[in-house]
């Protein structure tokens, strides 16, 4: 019995507040304080907000070598810390956490630094954030990101990339703001196509009033079906193509003979065309 109390009592505190302690909460926070998300949430002006940044990769969707083009999907984990949005849980029930729409709080405007169409804001704004009583802002939108990559296939097929995907704070953002710390996790990475991912590197650049997050992707070329579909046949084609001396000359094949491997050699690279393009 006792245990059946315990149980239904942790029950019940998992559970204290209701919706109209957010309310309260919201009110007391936003119109009460008469917050403002134009004005960078810090009470010393002085030091600057600095921003966690993680890239969880979900997959590689694409490497355009013909575009330059390196196509990732991921979201990204940002946190940051508002001076304005803090409060005590025991005067709201042991809310701990309240989850708002973008337009209520303060946001880094973050950009896409090296976009392949177009460099500029994510267009990230749609998706909720989390603030908790300390006043930890927590935002994970998700999108996917195309941008450049210099692709050198000088050792096809046996070559390596390695592509970059640039995140930096843009206009006002950058003045009174920074990046503290970036990760990247992979643990759930899915790579399409011939590729085989190998590792990446974050690194963070923080210099006057640049402030840039740089993810670097080192992939390397799965030669194997390469060579079987394109590198072994045209061997192959070429040694018959050797053959011709060993046919005589009064047997009248030698020429049709020639013909067809030329036409051989011509559909394999018709078809190599197709794959590139």
């Amino acid at each position: 019995m006792l245990v059946l109390l315990c149980l239904l009592s942790l029950c019940s505190d998992s559970y204290m507040y209701s919706a109209k302690d957010i309310k309260q909460l919201k009110y007391d926070i936003f119109e009460s304080r008469q917050y403002d998300y134009s004005i960078r949430p810090s009470k010393n002006f002085s030091e600057p907000i600095e921003i966690y940044i993680k890239f969880c990769v979900l997959g590689i969707n694409d490497i355009d070598e013909v575009n330059q083009r390196f196509v990732t999907s991921g979201k990204l984990d940002i946190e940051w810390k508002d001076d304005y949005l803090d409060w005590n849980i025991t005067e709201y029930n042991s809310i701990s956490s309240l989850s708002v729409q973008h337009y209520s709080v303060w946001r880094p405007d973050i950009a896409l630094n090296n976009g392949h169409s177009s460099t500029g804001n994510l267009h990230l704004s749609e998706f909720d954030i989390i603030v908790f009583n300390t006043g930890l802002i927590k935002w994970t939108p998700y999108s996917i990101f195309e941008t450049k990559c210099e692709i050198n296939t000088m050792y096809f097929p046996f070559d390596k990339q390695f592509c970059e995907v640039e995140f930096v704070l843009w206009t006002a953002s950058a003045i009174g703001s920074r990046f503290r710390k970036a990760e990247v996790e992979v643990s759930t990475l899915h790579v399409r196509g011939e590729w085989k991912f190998v590792n990446v590197d974050a690194s963070i650049i923080n210099n006057g009033s640049l402030h840039k997050t740089v993810f670097k992707f080192n992939l390397q070329r799965k030669p194997g079906k390469v060579i079987l579909e394109f590198v072994l046949p045209g061997v192959i084609i070429s040694l018959m193509d050797l053959m011709t001396f060993c046919i005589p000359c009064g047997s009248g094949e030698k020429i049709s003979f020639t013909t067809t491997i030329f036409l051989a050699l011509a559909a394999i690279r018709f078809i190599a065309s197709l794959s590139c393009s």
